[in-house]
């Protein structure tokens, strides 16, 4: 495809209440929210890349967003 959209949210916890929530592909936030989205099940159904950084991120965490189902690849951005 061509083309492209940045939909911004005002923090990652936003990101489930976005009328645009649906259309989100890469996913960039610490692991703490990014935690957070996979409890509440709030990971977007067409995310493909998650990209986590501005905190260690645990092995249990990437497995979590993995385990979603919909995620191809977890970036660890940190350091």
């Amino acid at each position: 495809t061509v083309g492209g959209a940045v939909i911004l949210a005002e923090n990652a916890l936003a990101l489930p209440t976005l009328p645009a929530r649906g259309e989100v592909t890469l996913l960039n936030t610490v692991p703490s929210a990014g935690a957070e989205l996979v409890k509440l099940g709030a990971v977007p159904p067409r995310a493909r890349i998650v990209n986590l950084a501005g905190e260690p991120l645990k092995r249990s965490l990437v497995d979590a967003v993995y385990a979603t189902g919909t995620v191809a690849e977890v970036r660890n951005m940190y350091g």
